[in-house]
């Protein structure tokens, strides 16, 4: 869909089913990986495959359960749709913490006219992979907040 995403061969993900990509190495890699790959999956793929990314990347709770409700509800009030329009590009990161049951990364994005925007992604380890940890409001992440600069995070720079 026109958005570049990160990939290692040996932090993931290593594993493809349908809308879902998986596998992600327990290390800081893997959840820096999981937690730009999952919402990314989301935000692209067509309403018909939402729910399978949902279902299998969003770590289970009261948040999940929340947000399964409003998009069942906004399926059922849209057709069948297409995949998002124009993604924003992952700029640059940062680590807010990271410990091996739970990650916060901090994610600038570059909108296609230059503005830049960052927001946190929590991920948790469960199940044996990195799950998105939905909020307790029902929300996947906080709203995006500008910034001027990525000076302080880590650039991602294309291969």
């Amino acid at each position: 869909q026109g958005q570049a995403l990160p990939y290692s061969a040996s932090a993931g993900p290593l594993a493809t089913e349908g809308p879902v990509e998986s596998c992600y190495a327990h290390s800081p890699a893997g959840a820096l990986l999981a937690s730009i790959q999952i919402p990314a999956h989301f935000d692209l793929t067509g309403a018909d495959d939402e729910m399978k990314v949902v279902l299998a990347q969003f770590a289970p709770g009261t948040g999940r359960d929340l947000f399964v409700r409003r998009l069942q509800q906004l399926l059922a009030a849209a057709p069948p749709g297409q995949p998002g329009s124009a993604p924003n590009q992952v700029a640059a990161f940062k680590f807010v913490s990271y410990t091996a049951a739970a990650a916060v990364v901090a994610t600038v994005y570059r909108s296609h006219d230059g503005r830049l925007a960052v927001s946190d992604v929590t991920v948790v380890w469960q199940d044996g992979d990195w799950k998105l940890a939905v909020q307790a409001d029902g929300t996947a992440q906080p709203p995006l907040a500008a910034v001027s600069t990525i000076a302080g995070f880590t650039e991602f720079r294309g291969a």
